[in-house]
């Protein structure tokens, strides 16, 4: 009854073409109704099939339409599919909290987490590394392609498996994505095209893809931790900070050109070890420094480009080293949405 009730109204129908409104108006119907389909779903695994299909909504952002990049997809999934996905939810939820495996540096799709504590960690990192006369605190911020729709399945199901998972959870965590299909909207008048099976990344608009993309990257800080000395990774007070994370976006942080040239490389490992491409195009790196000297940085063998300023969730972070020292302004501009401080940020 609790997870029917929790529905939000006024979103579009899945494949199956049931709003959330007709299970909302009856929720002690459904309820009776739906018990015994999921009673009868976690005895056997067999999922039904338009739970498993997907309609994308392609809604154009910018540039050329005829470019597929352009897009943002929307994924229109089954309704009571949602409520059940929830149900696996809560028990995902569980056990992951129970088993302590999503650390304080991924702050992404997290209750009580958000892009602020990342940014003012950032802002107060870089301010404490630069502060002597020749300190920096050098900061990659890593660009991961398409990550939710490329973690290999299988690879996801060994981690949680190899993490101690009630084996029943997850085996129907995996009947769910097992088979699971996608239909483009091609026009306003609802035209299909032909059904695209879907083998590669998290179930895109599944109330179950947020946490299981965190659980499958939760062992990323894990290559960077046992080399904490040797990549010289930032500390606050008595904890190493050598990685925050927000969903796929991933900035890697030392306090020397050596130590970060270290950890790009143990990032790039993992990278390869986990099938995830990077984006080195949009990946940059920044020098929280006095100085404006470049300087030559390699990731996975591609040249990655040191900026002056970088917009790092949803904020610019800057270098703006004419200012004096002895000024402590940390203010937030609604103009540019920038934070300033002396003397690394600027406006």
């Amino acid at each position: 009854m609790d997870l029917i009730l929790d529905l939000k109204t006024g979103k579009a129908p899945g494949p199956d073409l049931v709003p959330a409104e007709a299970i909302v108006a009856q929720p002690r119907w459904w309820a009776e109704i739906l018990a015994k389909v999921f009673d009868a779903i976690n005895s056997t695994g067999l999922i039904p099939r338009s739970w498993k299909e997907a309609v994308i909504v392609p809604v154009h952002k910018k540039g050329p339409p005829a470019d597929p990049e352009n897009y943002r997809n929307i994924s229109l999934l089954s309704i009571i599919g949602k409520i059940y996905a929830k149900f696996l939810l809560s028990k995902l939820s569980h056990w992951a909290n129970d088993s302590n495996l999503i650390g304080h540096e991924q702050a992404g799709f997290r209750n009580n987490y958000s892009t602020s504590d990342h940014m003012i960690i950032m802002y107060h990192l870089a301010r404490k590394y630069s502060a002597p006369r020749r300190g920096r605190l050098c900061v990659a911020f890593i660009d991961l392609k398409a990550a939710f729709d490329s973690i290999p399945r299988n690879c996801l199901w060994k981690k949680l498996e190899r993490w101690g998972i009630d084996r029943r959870l997850l085996w129907l965590i995996t009947q769910l994505h097992h088979g699971s299909s996608a239909r483009v909207r091609l026009t306003p008048a609802g035209n299909l095209s032909n059904e695209v099976p879907i083998n590669r990344g998290v179930h895109q608009g599944c109330i179950l893809a947020p946490l299981l993309f965190n659980l499958f990257i939760s062992d990323m800080k894990l290559f960077l931790n046992e080399s904490q000395a040797k990549i010289h990774a930032p500390r606050l007070a008595d904890f190493r900070c050598p990685l925050l994370l927000y969903a796929d976006d991933a900035a890697i942080l030392s306090y020397s050109r050596v130590g970060l040239c270290r950890a790009l490389k143990i990032f790039a490992a993992y990278c390869k070890l986990n099938h995830l491409t990077i984006n080195h195009g949009k990946s940059k790196v920044l020098v929280f420094t006095r100085s404006r000297k470049t300087y030559s940085w390699k990731l996975d063998g591609v040249q990655l480009e040191q900026v002056f300023k970088f917009k790092y969730l949803g904020v610019f972070f800057s270098l703006q080293p004419k200012l004096e020292a002895t000024d402590t302004v940390f203010t937030k501009q609604r103009e540019n949405n920038t934070l300033c401080s002396t003397p690394i940020f600027c406006g």
